[in-house]
């Protein structure tokens, strides 16, 4: 660099993101929408339904490396290891978040 000369120039640009379209959707194009890859509905029927640390990050739109951090930290919903696995029930997660409510005193907030 030439003294004088503007450092930012030899700055990288920051990456461009887009913003999600919807939670689990992406724009097909034409008005079409399409499920994401790995992304997961809950089960209809509740019951035992178990997640995998990559589903349960889809569901809660969240990165994954986030999920792990819950876990290391002791922070996010019950886990339960199956084998070298672990895995989530969806009972749980929504037993969780449903104490992490912003204002429980509003209902739906």
């Amino acid at each position: 660099m030439v003294a004088g000369e503007d450092y930012r120039k030899h700055l990288k640009a920051p990456r461009q993101r887009h913003a999600p379209l919807s939670r689990g959707l992406v724009d097909l194009g034409g008005g079409t929408m399409a499920k994401r890859a790995g992304t997961v509905d809950p089960p209809a029927s509740g019951g035992d339904h178990l997640l995998s640390p990559e589903e349960l990050a889809a569901y809660l739109a969240v990165p994954l490396a986030t999920v792990y951090r819950w876990r290391s930290r002791r922070d996010g919903p019950a886990s339960y290891r199956v084998g070298r696995h672990v895995r989530y029930k969806l009972e749980d997660v929504e037993a969780w978040l449903e104490g992490r409510r912003a204002d429980p005193a509003l209902p739906g907030s």
